[in-house]
């Protein structure tokens, strides 16, 4: 209902526009029928060669006007007002209208020649135009008018032939003058409101009135004795009108002094009545009055159009010379002939230094064809687009421009000129350069990324993998043993493959502890080359080396550094080079001192691609293998390596000729002098025997507790169980144990709280307490000792070890395993 309501309020507005709008149309066309009307009916009063005919014609310039102001849609009231100013004056019906449609179509002809060819109704815009108009309205036009309605006159015996030619010209010269004067009077008059005046422009158009009524009074009024020279003292005025007040005032000077003429001559004063009858002198001043008037609108037109271009060149000269921007101007021989002031600050050159002299002296060396490379592209027609170049200051620098060109060319075509304006983009440049750099930073860190992703994911399939395979192992042994001819096996696997796992689970926490740099050395000074023969033979006893062949170069050097750390390192490193060693490989060991202790592992086997060598290191990067040659392991190992090295104040590097090929990896360390005597490491077995004992065991995990408790038990040893801390604390105080091993991680007292409980206890005082955690970061055997513990044991338990801190527990305050 809305949108039919809308709708017709719409239909309504679109009907009252379109009344609104035919009102108007028929209320201009009233006026111009009213105007053309009155004016004709004076015009035909003034006539006197014949009463169709006057040298007084100002209908003309109203029709012309009309048609040019509101389009020829006008035709109907021009005719008709035509047709009745000659039917109530003189003449017939016939005469008449034959009159009114030579009238009309003046008008129409002369309004689309002005509109075809001289920009219609601002035909007085351009000097060019107003000569158009002279001829195609005042000349052309205006014979066909006189043609028709001498013509119709003669032939309908209103006039005689032999009158014809007298007729014509004056009804010629009465519809030229018309046109002349009233069409430009309209036309300037209509354009609308001008500019303001000042105070001094308004005194010197009241000076200029002033003068003019008074030159018409006394050149028409009677005022001063009649002379034929007052005629001339018309065109100073009209010229002082031209150039001081522009194109509207001097016609509407041209108006005024033409009604003035017309009356002083009709009564028989002014320059134009000497010698002549009546009737010639109308024509005569008429002639003068147009003539003179025309000349001086065109003067007036033609000033009017040269202010408006210098005043549009000094804006553009104005623009031109406050720009920010280097705007020169070039003759086709590249000669500079134009310099802006933003061209002294961009290029230091004053315009007097510049100007006269060649634009290669702002070229540089490397650019010296590119001025001439361009004026031939503009030869060619082509246009040339904003480019970004090079430019030399007087000083020598360079900048960085953005360069504009444009070719300025003369009526035949030919370059007369180029301008150049150039835009210092030195800071544009720059930006797009950061922003180019990074967009690249990103990719690169956004590949890098991915990258990493990719590789932990890798790293987690493959720990998957090897997590998998120990424990279906482990899985399928404990099924032998339900087998009693199996039992050894499934033992034996099971020993093997849970301490696979332990050393999984190592290097997980290795990586963890370095990675974060949790990590604090307990150094002293070390051998390096005794430590590498202890893990050379470690590796010979272990049978690792069975299927290898290895060679040693060991040279004496000291370094002050962790000996298990750096044993770790040498254990990644020949446990590396075995794993991608074929069978029958040749791996070399070397340690020299070279300003610095170097370790060298050297073997001949897969080696390493280009694109994987920058990477090796890394935490979560490992080099692709097919599955039938995918070797065990995380692939870890190398970044234990590198970081522990790093922590020692060293460096760790890889180098490979490609795949198969072979790898060498170096560690170097800071090494310092021997010790003054060097230290005899030994262990110190214990002499003691072992002996059964109470052993409290306080675990809150049943299967770990039971397989311990089994294991103990197994040895000979007294065994007390407690599943929590506060159980644990009331058994330890009930039994009085020699040893407690204690989980850390327990419900309702941490291991911590029962050790401390344990402790304070006298009758417990003596008992050696053992921790038992899955962590192994150094702040928490920190903790443990601080709590009492005289070991601590990291899940899952290594039994030697174990069985060692028991048989040790008169002697031993803190161990560390």
């Amino acid at each position: 209902m809305r949108a039919m309501v809308t709708s017709g309020d719409a239909a309504v507005e679109s009907a009252r526009s379109k009344i609104e709008t035919q009102i108007s149309a028929l209320a201009i066309a009233a006026g111009v029928f009213v105007a053309y009307f009155l004016t004709g009916k004076l015009g035909l009063r003034l006539a006197t060669v014949h009463p169709s005919a006057t040298a007084v014609w100002a209908p003309s310039g109203i029709a012309l006007a009309a048609c040019l102001l509101v389009g020829s849609w006008i035709w109907p009231a021009i005719l008709l007002a035509a047709f009745l100013v000659n039917l109530t004056t003189y003449g017939s019906f016939a005469t008449s209208m034959a009159i009114g449609v030579g009238n009309t179509l003046e008008a129409l002809t002369a309004a689309y020649l002005i509109q075809r060819y001289a920009r219609g109704a601002s035909v007085f815009n351009r000097a060019g135009d107003a000569f158009r108009f002279i001829f195609f309205a005042a000349v052309l036009s205006t014979m066909l008018s006189a043609t028709i309605g001498v013509s119709s006159l003669c032939l309908g015996g209103y006039a005689k032939w032999s009158n014809y030619g007298w007729i014509w010209f004056t009804w010629w010269m009465g519809d030229a003058t018309g046109d002349l004067i009233i069409t430009p009077l309209l036309l300037l008059w209509a354009r609308g409101p001008t500019v303001p005046w000042d105070r001094s422009k308004i005194f010197e158009a009241t000076i200029f009135s002033v003068i003019v009524v008074l030159l018409a009074g006394a050149m028409f009024g009677g005022i001063s004795p009649t002379w034929a020279g007052h005629a001339f003292l018309i065109i100073p005025i009209l010229l002082w009108a031209a150039f001081r007040f522009g194109p509207r005032a001097t016609a509407t000077v041209v108006f005024f002094l033409s009604i003035v003429a017309i009356a002083g001559t009709l009564n028989s004063i002014g320059p134009f009545i000497q010698h002549y009858r009546p009737h010639e002198s109308v024509l005569l001043m008429q002639a003068f009055i147009a003539l003179i008037g025309t000349s001086n609108l065109v003067a007036a037109i033609e000033v009017a159009e040269r202010r408006r271009l210098d005043e549009a060149r000094w804006r553009l000269a104005a623009i031109v010379e406050s720009s920010e921007d280097a705007i020169l101007v070039c003759s086709p021989a590249m000669q500079i002939t134009a310099w802006n002031t933003g061209a002294e600050r961009m290029y230091g050159f004053t315009a007097a230094e510049a100007i006269g002299k060649p634009l290669s002296m702002m070229i540089p060396p490397e650019r010296t064809d590119e001025p001439a490379n361009v004026v031939a592209r503009i030869n060619n027609g082509e246009t040339i687009a904003p480019f970004e170049t090079v430019r030399r200051r007087k000083d020598g620098s360079l900048v960085d421009v953005s360069i504009s060109v444009s070719p300025a060319r003369d009526s035949h075509g030919q370059i007369v000129a180029i301008s150049s304006t150039a835009r210092d983009i030195t800071h544009l440049k720059q930006a797009r350069e950061e922003r180019e750099a990074l967009l690249l930073s990103e990719r690169a860190a956004r590949e890098t990324a991915e990258t990493a992703n990719r590789a932990k994911d890798e790293f987690l399939a493959m720990l998957g993998h090897e997590l998998r395979n120990p424990l279906h192992s482990i899985t399928l042994a404990t099924q032998l043993l339900d087998r009693p001819e199996h039992l050894e096996k499934a033992r034996g696997i099971i020993s093997r493959q849970g301490q696979h796992v332990s050393r999984l689970v190592d290097d997980l926490l290795d990586a963890a502890r370095v990675t974060s740099g949790r990590i604090v050395l307990n150094r002293t000074p070390i051998n390096l080359a005794a430590l590498v023969a202890e893990s050379v033979a470690s590796l010979r006893e272990t049978g690792q080396l069975k299927n290898h062949t290895l060679d040693t170069e060991l040279e004496t050097v000291w370094v002050d550094g962790d000996r298990d750390r750096l044993s770790q390192v040498v254990a990644n490193l020949l446990g590396n080079a075995i794993k991608y060693t074929p069978l029958g490989g040749k791996i070399t060991v070397r340690v020299k001192e070279r300003a610095e202790a170097v370790i060298e592992v050297q073997d001949d086997g897969a080696g390493i691609a280009p694109e994987i060598l920058p990477s090796v290191f890394e935490l979560f990067s490992r080099g692709q293998f097919g599955l039938h040659r995918s070797p065990a392991g995380l692939g870890i190992g190398l970044t234990l390596v590198k970081r522990i090295a790093e922590l020692h104040g060293g460096r760790a590097q890889a180098a490979s000729a490609g795949p198969g090929r072979g790898s060498t990896f170096t560690v170097a360390l800071p090494s310092i002098a021997a010790p003054a005597a060097d230290r005899v490491e030994s262990g110190t077995k214990s002499d003691q025997t072992e002996r059964p004992c109470r052993i409290l065991l306080i675990e809150d995990s049943d299967d770990a507790r039971e397989s311990l408790r089994a294991w103990l038990a197994g040895s000979g040893h007294e065994v007390y169980e407690a599943r929590d801390g506060p159980s644990g604390v009331r058994k330890a105080l009930e039994v009085r144990p020699d040893v407690v091993v204690i989980d850390l991680g327990l419900p309702g007292l941490d291991g911590y709280q029962v050790a401390a409980s344990i402790r304070s206890a006298s009758s417990c005082a003596a008992a050696t307490l053992i921790a038992l955690t899955g962590y192994g970061q150094n702040e928490y055997r920190a903790r443990a000792e601080r709590a009492g513990f005289h070991g601590y044991l990291v899940k899952p338990v290594d039994t030697d070890a174990l069985e060692k801190l028991i048989a040790a527990r008169p002697a031993v305050n803190s161990v560390a395993i």
